[in-house]
């Protein structure tokens, strides 16, 4: 888990993957705006606030990671 106090408030991210699906949680400070890249996904822009994500990750050939 990484949190930062910025001049806007605190910024923070956590994730973790668990039994192939990758959680993620993010902090967003007042008045600012976060660009979210997840697997195989398009670019999400987001406002402030607190979000959380999850997603099954893809395979590799042959079904291992």
């Amino acid at each position: 888990r990484v949190k930062e106090v910025t001049p806007y408030g605190t910024a923070g991210v956590f994730w973790k993957k668990e039994k192939g699906i990758l959680y993620l949680e993010v902090e967003i400070p007042a008045n600012t705006t976060a660009e979210i890249v997840l697997p195989g996904q398009k670019i999400r822009r987001l406002g402030s606030g607190s979000y959380c994500f999850s997603v099954l990750e893809a395979r590799g050939k042959g079904g291992k990671e």
